[in-house]
């Protein structure tokens, strides 16, 4: 997150959202959820009891991380991963994708963000990703950039050295289908 870039979290009962970007495009998120949740017949289901309403100024202190729930996390593939106080464990015997090196490491990265995701965790630092494809003997360092250079997929921040990744929401059903396959054991696994 650079200076001038906000963050905004909203945690509401068991689901937590974040936004983040410039000022003015984080204050018109909130005024739209603000619109959405006044307008929720189960709004008092809240957390907290409070429902954001649209116009509320966004508060100073938007440096604040996204609330986490490091508790039970609901893992839908439980073949695929195991979910436990902010980790994740691959559980594949060999990394899906098929025999090229560049296919395992994207399919490895797909995985990790999926599961990290699901423990709500927004920006993962490619150096995770990276020891989980030197675990899977697949990483190749020279074409490492190179997976997660697909926008429509991943998106990127940060600068050499200290970069985070997370998936959009293309990527997010790419890697959920991933998954799923993977967790039924579907004919074609990669």
């Amino acid at each position: 997150m650079t200076d001038n870039e906000v963050r905004m979290s909203l945690v509401l009962g068991n689901c937590s959202l974040e936004v983040s970007g410039s000022e003015a495009f984080v204050r018109e998120q909130a005024q739209w959820f603000g619109a959405l949740m006044s307008s929720r017949q189960d709004a008092e289901s809240c957390s907290n009891g409070e429902v954001p309403q649209s116009g509320d100024s966004i508060p100073d202190s938007t440096n604040l991380p996204a609330p986490v729930n490091m508790g039970q996390v609901n893992n839908p593939f439980p073949r695929v991963f195991h979910l436990a106080s902010g980790k994740v464990q691959l559980l594949l015997k060999k990394a899906p994708g098929g025999k090229a090196k560049q296919s395992q490491m994207r399919s490895l990265a797909l995985l990790y963000l999926l599961a990290k995701d699901l423990q709500g965790v927004a920006n993962v630092d490619w150096s995770e990703v990276k020891s989980l494809c030197v675990a899977y003997a697949c990483l190749d360092e020279s074409n490492f950039a190179e997976v997660f250079a697909d926008p429509s997929t991943f998106v990127v921040s940060g600068k050499r050295g200290s970069r985070t990744a997370f998936l959009t929401v293309l990527g997010k059903g790419e890697a959920e289908a991933l998954a799923k396959q993977l967790n039924d054991g579907t004919p074609g696994t990669p």
